[in-house]
């Protein structure tokens, strides 16, 4: 919850952030986990008995003839361990076990206005392939999909 209200205050309204933001991620939590076709995959990093970051991984059939999807449905660092490494040990990690099932493309959505995280989807060698306005809270968002054309790629740009 602290990574989403420090990374987003300032491009999701206050009310929302300080208010409903806490109940519609644990229905949207919910509802993913209930309604999971296949197995996805939340890893989660901890220190002390505490979580410090995690990442969530959906696969996806897109229905084309380039195949599943790795769908990063989320990826969180607490606030004070930004630029630690954490973050591209966890999508390594969801890179590795997205090939193991058999993926081999990953794409996201990220806010617009977070440029701490388009930068480093861009340093990652990410794409931007689409963009578009989705609701947040009710509130209208500009957000942009950034992808992987090749797990393979991504892997080695977490790596180094």
């Amino acid at each position: 919850m602290a990574s989403w209200r420090s990374a987003y205050r300032g491009i999701l309204p206050d009310d929302y952030i300080d208010g409903a933001l806490a109940d519609d991620l644990i229905a949207g939590w919910q509802a993913k986990f209930t309604a999971a076709p296949e197995p996805d995959f939340v890893l989660v990093a901890e220190s002390a008995g505490a979580a410090t970051g995690f990442i969530a991984v959906l696969p996806e059939d897109n229905g084309t003839p380039d195949g599943r999807w790795a769908y990063i449905d989320n990826l969180h660092v607490a606030p004070g361990l930004r630029g630690s490494g954490l973050g591209r040990a966890l999508l390594r990690e969801a890179a590795r076990l997205s090939c193991e099932a058999g993926l081999r493309r990953a794409y996201l959505w990220v806010f617009a206005r977070n440029l701490g995280a388009i930068r480093f989807y861009d340093r990652l060698q990410g794409q931007a392939t689409a963009q578009a306005t989705r609701p947040v809270g009710g509130h209208p968002v500009a957000m942009v999909r950034y992808a992987w054309s090749d797990l393979a790629l991504l892997s080695e740009a977490v790596s180094g």
